[in-house]
């Protein structure tokens, strides 16, 4: 994986139990992307990059999946960790984090997503 994201998942209504489910990718340890690389996934998760690839599909007879994925966050393209919290509630909370160099250079931890599942 070379990139991170958070998607929620569409099962299809007859297995739908009202239930969430969530992709959450993150890549700690990752190669780095080119900037074309980068230009390229982001171009195949458009909306047109989606079209087309729907077209592709139909060409070659395969029909829509009846599960669909939606990005709700990223793709970024740093390293990344991840932190799921939840609460007694059974409320979940996603924190998305890289480190970075402050100012002076030292090392700190930046927010990259935060967000309730």
């Amino acid at each position: 994986i070379h990139f991170s994201y958070v998607a929620k998942v569409k099962l299809p209504s007859e297995t739908d139990d009202g239930c969430r489910v969530y992709q959450l990718v993150s890549s700690p340890i990752r190669n780095t992307l080119k900037a074309r690389e980068r230009r390229v996934i982001r171009f195949a998760l458009s909306r047109t990059g989606r079209a087309i690839g729907g077209r592709l599909q139909r060409l070659v007879g395969v029909g829509p999946s009846a599960t669909t994925w939606q990005l709700t966050h990223g793709p970024t393209f740093a390293n990344e960790m991840a932190m799921l919290t939840i609460s007694a509630r059974g409320d979940i909370e996603l924190v998305m984090e890289r480190a970075r160099p402050d100012e002076s250079g030292d090392p700190i931890l930046e927010e990259v997503v935060r967000t309730r599942l």
